[in-house]
């Protein structure tokens, strides 16, 4: 499944023939193509991959159902959705509703259980270009062309390795080493560098994200949200995508993207420092205190999350004279806090 721009809004493409849009009655064409063992890609391969996102549905209970999906025929999805959402299309270019091969899914009870094996090398049965054939945990996965690809004369490579690279430091050695060839990103100390010897080599591509800190408003100071709001109006967010991440990310002031959908939103707030020591002072006040209490910022393992955090903790101390604890936690972990609250602010999952 991959995303097409052609006179319009982008289009997903499921399968190599062609494609129709959501009708009027919310249904997308699912166009034939061939698995790996000669079957057609149906609706219900696409089906079968949402055992926790879009329940599949008989007639009976689709007409009581608000939100949900079904495969009407081979070559029909019909899909119900909770709110109309202009970019629907291309949410589903997402990997979560690429096809899996139901026969493959049901064989293992892999539409209610994790830990099957149903996608490990030798068992997994897809459609794409390359096949699995090796998959080490925290060492490597490998994978081969796919002979039974509907476009192999088009695919140039016989085999990839992949290499599950922690640090973006070490990851970027790497690739200027020679031992990797792509890398999925760089440490942004290094990007200026990249730009000047390197180029060439380097690709800066858009991505649809929001970064954003969470609070654990069940604990103290965060509990009030006039020192939540001051941390947020105290963010130089112009300085962060500027100095910190250099990679052309824009200030944030909502939660919408820009052009999501073919909409941009407008800013819901701004940086306001005299407002937000208005507020800290309000809260002091009030509280008998002579200063907010510290607190800790936890965030998983990356450089990029390391140097933001820095940078954040630094405007606080800075603008509003609040003390913050960094804590850096493998993912695991992390989110292992993440579900028991235990912290008092926390990055995003990511």
């Amino acid at each position: 499944m991959w995303l097409l721009v052609k006179d319009g809004p982008p289009k997903v493409v499921a399968h190599p023939e062609a494609w129709e849009a959501l009708d009027d009655a919310g249904r997308a064409k699912v166009l034939a193509a061939l698995q790996p063992e000669g079957e057609d890609v149906t609706g219900e391969c696409i089906l079968c991959d949402q055992p926790t996102k879009l329940q599949p549905l008989d007639w009976d209970d689709w007409d009581r159902c608000e939100v949900g999906a079904r495969a009407i025929d081979d070559h029909t999805l019909e899909l119900k959705l909770e709110n109309p959402t202009p970019y629907f299309l291309e949410l589903l270019n997402h990997y979560t509703f690429w096809p899996v091969h139901p026969p493959t899914i049901e064989s293992f009870g892999a539409r209610t259980k994790r830990g099957t094996g149903w996608a490990l090398p030798g068992k997994y049965v897809g459609n794409g270009p390359f096949t699995l054939e090796e998959w080490q945990i925290n060492a490597r996965s490998v994978v081969k062309k796919n002979l039974n690809y509907w476009d192999r004369d088009t695919v140039k490579l016989n085999e990839i390795r992949f290499y599950p690279i922690e640090s973006v430091d070490t990851e970027e050695r790497a690739f200027r080493s020679n031992f990797i060839h792509n890398t999925q990103t760089v440490p942004p100390y290094r990007i200026d560098w990249h730009k000047k010897n390197n180029h060439d080599s380097l690709h800066v591509d858009t991505y649809l994200g929001v970064y954003f800190y969470r609070f654990n408003t069940e604990r103290k100071p965060l509990d009030d949200v006039r020192v939540r709001l001051a941390l947020a109006l105290s963010i130089d967010r112009e300085a962060l995508v500027k100095h910190v991440l250099r990679a052309g990310q824009q200030p944030a002031y909502n939660y919408t993207p820009p052009g999501t959908g073919g909409f941009t939103a407008g800013p819901q707030f701004k940086a306001d420092v005299k407002e937000a020591k208005r507020l800290i002072a309000e809260y002091l006040k009030e509280t008998g205190q002579s200063s907010v209490p510290e607190f800790e910022l936890r965030y998983n393992t990356s450089e990029s999350h390391k140097k933001v955090a820095e940078a954040i903790q630094a405007m606080w101390k800075k603008e509003l004279g609040v003390d913050v604890i960094l804590d850096n936690q493998e993912w695991k972990v992390f989110l292992k806090s993440v579900e028991l609250r235990t912290t008092r602010l926390r990055e995003p999952d990511g």
